[in-house]
């Protein structure tokens, strides 16, 4: 069974056990830490999102503002990293794998994807920016 912290985080961004089990090879040892990471440029990250499964790209740029069509600044210090993130992909969880200790450190949520000078970008919001936002704590 897996832990009652997967639960909930996976209900609300899967919505459904199965679909979360099924992205996972060993429940032992694929769960998600509670431990929050904020990988650097050119570190690799990865992505499960429920259309495109798991993603993997290494980060483009750290720290991104993403800009709506008037160049006004709608998200602030995103990733944007080269994984694929596809349509209903949105709200899946990132993490950063430290094979060592076998460690998947929660890096945050996929936004979806930004295209930046021609080029498309898997997008992640942070998610010590989230838990700042909402006043979250991970246990």
């Amino acid at each position: 069974q897996l832990p009652e912290q997967i639960y909930r985080l996976g209900d609300r961004v899967y919505g459904k056990q199965l679909q979360r089990i099924n992205c996972m090879k060993d429940l032992q040892k694929d769960t998600l830490s509670i431990a929050l990471a904020q990988p650097p440029k050119g570190s690799w990250i990865n992505m499960v999102g429920m259309v495109s499964k798991r993603s993997s790209g290494t980060i483009f740029n750290a720290s991104y503002d993403v800009p709506n069509s008037a160049q006004k600044t709608i998200y602030k210090d995103v990733i944007l990293a080269k994984y694929t993130s596809n349509s209903g992909d949105s709200g899946g969880i990132v993490y950063a794998l430290t094979k060592a200790t076998n460690t998947r450190y929660t890096v945050g949520i996929n936004l979806g994807r930004i295209t930046y000078n021609g080029i498309t970008y898997g997008a992640c919001i942070k998610a010590y920016l989230i838990n700042q936002t909402f006043g979250l704590t991970r246990y």
